[in-house]
């Protein structure tokens, strides 16, 4: 088997692992806090209320501009290099920006640097930069261009998700 069969068979079972521990713990009523054995038998215990799964990177794109990574209540999502939530704005049209001044105060573009890495796991043509009013080129996914927010701080932040019902995260 080739890597990159295998890098993607990896990612598929780390997000099923993940959806099927997410499922678990919500329809069990008050969740377990310990998955294990009985103290005393010998076997570690994992105390799952000590693990931070707000946000998990998928493996093999440590570098990406864009990736993916999995956020609890979310699923897996596209987020940029630093592993900040990326947005579509409903009022944009296809490959065109229409949030400038304030709103690109407050909704940062997500702009093209020098070149443009893809993570795994992400459809190559799904990823595209379409050139803004002042010039400089922003990205974009499946023809929306995408953004941050200026509230979000640290990877797995989703604050931005439905702002006035027109900001979105990208689901994948």
């Amino acid at each position: 088997m080739n890597t990159k069969k295998f890098s993607i068979i990896v990612g598929i079972v780390i997000i099923l692992l993940i959806s099927g521990y997410l499922i678990y713990m919500s329809v069990t009523p008050g969740g377990p806090s310990q998955i294990g054995q009985q103290e005393g038998s010998g076997l570690p215990v994992v105390d799952l209320e000590s693990l931070d799964l707000t946000a998990i990177e998928i493996p093999n794109q440590p570098d990406a501009d864009v990736k993916i990574s999995v956020v609890e209540g979310l699923g897996a999502i596209l987020v940029n290099k630093e592993g900040l939530t990326l947005y579509a704005f409903d009022e944009d049209e296809d490959m065109k920006s229409n949030c400038y001044g304030v709103c690109a105060e407050n909704w940062p573009p997500f702009l093209l640097e020098e070149s443009l890495s893809i993570g795994s796991y992400i459809g190559k043509d799904a990823i595209n930069t379409t050139l803004r009013d002042d010039g400089t080129e922003q990205v974009t996914y499946e023809g929306m261009p995408l953004y941050t927010w200026i509230n979000d701080e640290a990877p797995g932040d989703v604050t931005g998700d439905g702002v006035n019902g027109t900001w979105h995260v990208i689901l994948l």
